[in-house]
């Protein structure tokens, strides 16, 4: 559910990963936002430190979310070539 322009994030358990869905917001408001929705999974381990430190920082998993990857895109490279 979209309340007051915040998105509420569904989340599933299986076995060792978790899925977190967000569902899409109303286009006019994800439009004026300029952003999009993305689904991925996780492990389980890693979702429970995202939630401990959103916890500690007073603020929703997603924004922590953004705020670490937009971190990671100042530190990698460009053209930066993934490591496995």
């Amino acid at each position: 559910m979209n309340t007051r322009g915040r998105t509420k994030i569904a989340t599933k358990t299986r076995a060792k990963k978790t899925a977190i869905t967000a569902k899409k917001t109303a286009k006019a408001d994800a439009g004026e936002r300029g952003t999009t929705s993305v689904t991925v999974r996780l492990d389980n381990e890693l979702v429970a430190w995202l939630d401990a430190r959103a916890e500690q920082e007073n603020r929703s998993r997603a924004n922590l979310i953004e705020t670490l990857l937009k971190r990671a895109k100042e530190v990698v490279p460009t053209g930066a070539q993934p490591t496995v």
